[in-house]
């Protein structure tokens, strides 16, 4: 079995779905619309996906977010930079910083990091080192290593600042 990944937008396939998304709202239809949207790499998907993250619900809005990392579009950087500044629902947070990831947007790095740090929920904290750890940039190693507490060397902030770190290597 050989793996096959699109390098290329599917703009039939696109299209179609694009207009699936105008036939429904069931949530849950919608999120896994957003994920097709997000896999056909199509560019004319982006501002839909933005528009999704900024006027769907939590779930919704987290679908476009990770769909918006799978376009594999620079474009989809800046809308997931300011989900992560903006929002506060834990599930748009999670899939925006995996999708950042994905995206190797480097200059997320700061904000990932920062969410680390601060959120109490340790799922975000996750996905956030996560998408750090997709990046594979250096840069990234000193503010995760910041993050070690050696107080508290079992806690959930340096226990995904170590596994970030980790996966860089």
């Amino acid at each position: 079995y050989k793996r096959q990944v699109r390098t290329r937008a599917d703009l039939t396939a696109s299209n179609t779905i694009l207009s699936a998304l105008a036939y429904t709202n069931n949530s849950d239809t919608r999120g896994a619309i957003a994920i097709a949207l997000g896999l056909s790499k199509a560019p004319s998907a982006v501002p839909v996906l933005e528009n999704l993250l900024l006027e769907g619900n939590e779930f919704e809005a987290g679908c476009a977010a990770m769909a918006l990392g799978l376009t594999e579009n620079p474009e989809a950087m800046a809308p997931l930079r300011n989900a992560l500044e903006s929002f506060t629902q834990p599930y748009v947070i999670r899939q925006a910083a995996f999708a950042a990831g994905i995206l190797g947007d480097v200059e997320a790095i700061p904000t990932l990091v920062e969410i680390i740090r601060t959120t109490p929920n340790p799922y975000v904290a996750s996905y956030a080192a996560i998408g750090i750890a997709f990046m594979g940039n250096e840069d990234a190693v000193g503010p995760l290593l910041n993050l070690v507490d050696v107080s508290d060397p079992s806690g959930v902030r340096t226990a995904w600042a170590v596994a970030a770190v980790g996966q860089l290597f």
